[in-house]
């Protein structure tokens, strides 16, 4: 009871954020988002994947009217899985993503504030975090507006990752742990915040170089690397393997111009000031953009050692105002672009805020607490920190209504049946680049590319396993197959069933499989997937590195046992 009292206004502040920042769950429907399709076909794909006892499998077979996509090689399945479980049980995949994003929303706030009360050691920096962080407007619109659901995970883990490389650099050496589960969770969630956020950690290590040679804390980065790597094998394994084998389609590029697409979402500086501007994608607003500015006079006056007050703190500054600066500036951008044209396939500039938003937040919440702190009456700072919570519930209602407003405009609701009968691709970056050419979703199935081809007729295609039949016609023929090519696809071929030949399906002109079929052959010809020898090697090594770090886990818990008992 004395524990609930004592934390009585942590918990109604916690609450009153996570209600508002939930509040569009509640509403009768969601909005078809740009993105949130896509997530939804996922998940509908992967439960019939599971259904048909096809474990672990990266091909989304439902797909394309069962051609398949082989999303899962590239974009993370893992936490996906829990989801895929609940819609076999019964759930709707609109419910499910519901109860999904409401855990993200969550698991967003508690882990930003968590970090910030690490790193700056301050309850009120805590909780202004949480409330800077789950009502900001890039925060919102992600989830809610673009649907964008591995970044909107990645709001979870990139604090993480900060507060990872605080230990190593500052602090505990020995959490390095940290910063290997942050990068093991944002590797499986989205690639391209684990690209921004690799790159930022690069960084930092440089600049922090001659403190990590002198105590030896080189050991402790050299260890989350490893451990992390070791984790997400069976993800990383498959992915260069996939990837390594045929060109995909490349969305950096506007189809139309040729142009890189990242040259034209830049920012405008002055539209980031509009407590209106929420239609514009990457938006931010005005709180996190004037917080620093006060926060900078702030420490200009009162503490001139570090901008901040915390070193880290101080260079997360520098690294997030560069960024930023890259984000708003079309001369900024077209430098950067010279000398990384690698970056191009971010998309987008405004995916920096990925970071840049969590590093704003952090220093915003820090000074706004030293500020705080500063008023003599306890009274006054509680009536401040009112004033806002306030500011950042107006801020929160009016991007949300602003946002309800754009996806009316834009989208249909989603109902339940079209939410799991809508298999989009989204832009199809993970597909082979001919078969992007060359598909017509009106015009191409499994069916029509089966009739297409002489002797041959599609018996059945299902997760487990594709059976044509072919006649003499088909005879010495390269046979187009009804599969999205991916490595691992394997025929067997049966005449009189008895089988006569089996291999290896290889890649056809249009993005499809290929069979070549013997000359005079005329019989069944079966395809099933199999994981490859690389896949099967990386799933073995992230089960051992799970195990091990069971063991490890277990071994220390009971060793700090005695102590803990006497």
């Amino acid at each position: 009871m004395n524990y609930l009292k004592l934390h009585a206004k942590s918990f109604t502040w916690f609450t009153l954020i996570i209600a508002v920042a939930l509040s569009p769950l509640f509403m009768n429907h969601l909005y078809g988002s740009f993105d949130l399709t896509f997530h939804m076909a996922r998940i509908s794909t992967l439960a019939q994947n599971l259904q048909a006892g096809h474990f672990p499998n990266g091909i989304h077979n439902g797909y394309m009217s069962g051609l398949g996509y082989g999303i899962g090689f590239f974009y993370g399945d893992f936490f996906l899985y829990p989801l895929a479980i609940l819609v076999i049980l019964g759930l709707p995949v609109y419910t499910v993503i519901r109860l999904f994003l409401a855990l993200i929303i969550i698991g967003a706030i508690l882990s930003m504030s968590y970090v910030t009360q690490q790193i700056c050691q301050n309850t009120r920096a805590s909780l202004l975090a949480a409330g800077l962080y789950g009502l900001t407007n890039y925060v919102l619109f992600a989830v809610y507006a673009r649907g964008a659901l591995g970044e909107s995970l990645a709001l979870i883990w990139v604090p993480w990752i900060l507060l990872g490389l605080y230990d190593i650099f500052f602090q505990d050496k020995t959490k390095w742990w940290l910063l290997a589960f942050g990068f093991s969770a944002l590797l499986v969630s989205h690639i391209i915040s684990f690209v921004l956020m690799l790159g930022l950690a690069l960084v930092l290590t440089i600049l922090n170089l001659k403190r990590l040679t002198q105590t030896k804390r080189w050991l402790a980065l050299l260890k989350a690397a490893g451990l992390a790597l070791g984790l997400t094998a069976a993800f990383w394994g498959p992915f260069v393997q996939q990837y390594a084998a045929q060109a995909f389609t490349d969305t950096a590029y506007n189809p139309k111009t040729g142009w890189p697409l990242i040259i034209t979402t830049g920012l405008q500086a002055l539209g980031e000031l509009n407590p209106w501007g929420v239609n514009s994608f990457g938006y931010v607003g005005p709180l996190l953009i004037l917080i620093p500015l006060v926060s900078l006079g702030y420490h200009l006056l009162f503490n001139r050692r570090h901008l901040t007050g915390n070193p880290f703190l101080t260079q997360l500054f520098w690294l997030a105002a560069l960024a930023a600066l890259i984000v708003v500036s079309q001369s900024a951008l077209n430098l950067t672009l010279k000398l990384l044209p690698g970056l191009r396939v971010i998309q987008v500039i405004w995916r920096f805020n990925i970071f840049i938003v969590p590093i704003l937040v952090l220093i915003s919440a820090n000074s706004l607490a030293q500020l705080l702190a500063r008023f003599q009456a306890p009274k006054l700072s509680q009536r401040l920190m009112g004033v806002i919570l306030i500011l950042l519930v107006a801020n929160a209602a009016i991007l949300l209504q602003q946002t309800h407003a754009f996806l009316r405009d834009q989208s249909k609701h989603l109902t339940q049946s079209q939410a799991t009968n809508w298999y989009t691709v989204s832009q199809g970056e993970y597909l082979p680049v001919n078969f992007k050419k060359y598909y017509d979703p009106n015009t191409v199935n499994q069916w029509t590319l089966s009739s297409r081809q002489a002797g041959v007729r599609l018996i059945s295609n299902n997760p487990n396993q594709t059976t044509l039949t072919t006649t003499a016609a088909a005879a010495g023929r390269p046979i187009t197959i009804p599969k999205t090519y991916y490595l691992g696809y394997r025929y067997k071929l049966y005449q009189k069933n008895q089988l006569i030949k089996a291999g290896s399906v290889t890649l056809n002109y249009d993005g499809l499989g290929k069979v070549t079929l013997p000359p005079n052959f005329r019989g069944r010809i079966q395809i099933t997937y199999h994981i490859t020898t690389l896949a099967k090697i990386a799933g073995g090594i992230s089960l051992l590195t799970w195990l091990g770090l069971l063991v490890v886990s277990l071994k220390r818990w009971h060793q700090r046992r005695p102590a803990h008992s006497a």
